[in-house]
């Protein structure tokens, strides 16, 4: 089956939390990016690594440590079913909402 890569829309949003944290390569910033499009559809993305390769040119490697990156400092959560009958099951990226809490002063 091939891979839609119009499905979830045409724009990657990426929030000012994923935007500006340092924490993360800027790669995985683009990659959250087309995991959040992708997942528009659904609540979900089911792309596998090979899949976001292709869309964002990253090597499998490179993919894989996008992927535990984002998880690791909390921006998506990965959800992998148990195996049924040794069968291969397809892994669930969703995206963690934070309520970004912002001060503004305004002068009178």
């Amino acid at each position: 089956m091939a891979y839609d890569l119009t499905m979830g829309g045409l724009y990657a949003v990426i929030p000012a939390g994923v935007l500006y944290d340092d924490r993360l390569r800027p790669a995985a910033k683009l990659l959250y990016g087309e995991i959040v499009r992708l997942a528009q559809s659904s609540g979900y993305c089911y792309a596998t690594n090979k899949q976001l390769m292709g869309v964002c040119n990253l090597t499998d490697k490179s993919v894989s440590e996008l992927v535990s990156q984002l998880r690791d400092c909390g921006h998506i959560r990965v959800e992998i079913p148990p195996p049924k009958n040794r069968e291969r099951v397809s892994r669930k990226i969703r995206r963690n909402i934070k309520v970004l809490r912002i001060q503004v002063y305004i002068p009178l």
